[in-house]
């Protein structure tokens, strides 16, 4: 019996670490949080393509991101999680193939419009992971860029680019470019708030990498109170939105109570914790709006 228990444990972990180090958690977390963005923005209108397109890009992104990652970081590879991805890098590498080529197929089909606006976005994103600077560096190499990079890519295409072409496409919503703005710098706020802790986790890998990020400069004290501001500014500007129309009640509130949550995990970090917390806590908190606005939805309904 206890055998059985602990093949059964170990099957359940072996099947966790599947999911988060294979990169499917992080793309299902972008794909939630587009199509929130839709919800939001487009009257419940979600363009299925384009959200594809930015779960199978998150998934090629973060792949590479690992698979490249393990090589500069050798003096950790038997470590935590990076023996974990080395464990699926031959898993990573395929599914980089896989989804490369379902992005190059959806991104030809998009129209040239739509192509201009994630050319930025999608540049930046592929030299956040490829080598392709001078000395082998990344774009995520370079000082105190990484966290800045990470929040400005992901407001882009998780909202700014739905939000855009709601208001271009579909004049029957009352939105304009100021509050396309808000929207913006709202989930770049919140990218932001829940990458320091991300930075908190990394600080020894990016100091043995000889990279300068905010958390070798500041305390952990210090970055907790920066992330948390950043989500109390991100709620005072969703209830703003609110004010214009571009948030209802059935949309805003999934929004606090995400930021609430987001704030207690911020509370509750330091760089001893185990990764489940970074990689299955703090990015899950993509996914609740969504799942929140669901559960709100079915309650009103009951």
């Amino acid at each position: 019996m206890d055998n059985l228990i602990h093949k059964n444990i170990g099957l359940g972990y072996a099947l966790l670490h599947f999911y988060l180090y294979s990169s499917f958690h992080i793309a299902i977390c972008a794909v939630a949080i587009t199509s929130y963005s839709y919800f939001t923005l487009s009257h419940q209108i979600i363009d299925y393509h384009y959200v594809g397109f930015v779960g199978a890009s998150t998934l090629l992104l973060y792949s590479l991101h690992r698979i490249i990652g393990i090589n500069k970081s050798e003096s950790y590879a038997t470590k935590g999680r990076f023996a974990i991805i080395i464990k699926y890098k031959s898993h990573l590498i395929i599914y980089s193939i896989v989804s490369a080529l379902y992005c190059l197929y959806t991104f030809y089909t998009f129209d040239w419009n739509r192509k201009i606006l994630l050319a930025i976005p999608v540049a930046l994103s592929l030299s956040y992971s490829l080598p392709i600077f001078i000395g082998g560096k990344r774009l995520r190499d370079f000082h105190f860029i990484k966290i800045f990079l990470i929040a400005f890519c992901w407001a882009l295409i998780t909202c700014t680019i739905p939000y855009y072409e709601s208001i271009k496409y579909q004049f029957d919503i009352p939105h304009n470019y100021w509050t396309l703005f808000l929207a913006t710098i709202d989930r770049a706020l919140f990218i932001f708030a829940i990458t320091i802790p991300f930075d908190i986790r990394d600080r020894d890998v990016d100091k043995s990498n000889n990279v300068q990020t905010l958390a070798t400069k500041f305390s952990d004290k210090a970055l907790k109170r920066i992330s948390l501001l950043a989500l109390i500014v991100g709620t005072i500007i969703s209830i703003l939105l609110y004010t214009q129309d571009v948030h209802s009640t059935l949309t805003l509130l999934p929004i606090i109570l995400t930021y609430t949550i987001t704030s207690f995990l911020v509370y509750l970090t330091h760089q001893r914790r185990s990764d489940y917390f970074f990689t299955g806590l703090l990015d899950s908190t993509m996914i609740l709006p969504l799942i929140l606005f669901f559960l709100y939805v079915s309650c009103m309904s009951i």
